[in-house]
């Protein structure tokens, strides 16, 4: 073992070095396979996944979908199936556009600790210009292999946000995260057992938000 000498003169100590900081470890998240309609919109996304890096033409998949419907849950599946672990992380928290790029390139495709990315609330990008700065830098990556991010949204409807899928369909796909229908809602209050109440009453209230079912058959309101 090498030896750290402290000290000058004749009182020197040997003594073995420090052991290095370890480099923070990003959590492993595995959650249970959503079930309803999970089957049958999420192909195109775990085909893209199980993709070599090197051949991802597309860089970014966005999850869109009213709030509620499993939407963060299903991403969390998706990334803890395809990679050994993925950092979390909201658009929201980044006031520029700039600043999460550099988030990205620092965190994301370093390539030694995190595989995946799921990007939260990124409808909260603020004006055509974020987007657009947004764009340009996935587009930028071109064939450089990059892990798989997966982002989140309620709505990405209004003008910006069509003029950025428009623009950058090349590295960026939309896929819809439909509402569970009653039948799939109570089959989630079945397996979730979430308490009692009136769950016809309760899931035909929710509308297709998880979320708030729960919540109606706690007593919390809706």
């Amino acid at each position: 073992m090498p030896y750290h000498t402290i000290g000058t003169g004749r009182k020197r100590v040997r003594r073995p070095p420090p052991d290095p900081s370890p480099e923070p470890e990003v959590a492993v998240v595995r959650v249970e396979q959503p079930g309803g309609s999970f089957a049958r919109w999420s192909g195109p996304v775990c085909q893209w996944l199980s993709c070599d890096a090197g051949l991802r033409p597309v860089k970014l998949v966005v999850l869109v979908g009213h709030p509620g419907v499993g939407k963060t849950y299903c991403a969390r599946h998706l990334l803890g199936q395809h990679c050994a672990r993925f950092e979390e992380c909201a658009a929201s928290q980044f006031v520029r556009s700039e600043d999460l790029c550099s988030h990205l390139a620092k965190f994301v495709f370093d390539g030694k600790r995190v595989h995946g990315l799921l990007l939260d609330e990124f409808d909260a990008l603020l004006g055509p210009d974020a987007y657009e700065r947004f764009g340009q830098w996935l587009l930028g990556r071109g064939t450089q292999p990059m892990h798989p991010i997966i982002a989140t949204c309620n709505s990405f409807h209004d003008r910006a946000q069509k003029a950025f899928l428009e623009k950058f369909r090349a590295v960026v796909m939309r896929v819809t995260v439909p509402k569970p229908s009653v039948v799939e809602m109570r089959q989630l209050v079945v397996r979730g057992k979430w308490g009692g109440g009136n769950v016809e009453w309760a899931v035909r209230e929710a509308d297709g938000d998880v979320r708030r079912v729960q919540r109606l058959l706690a007593g919390q309101g809706g």
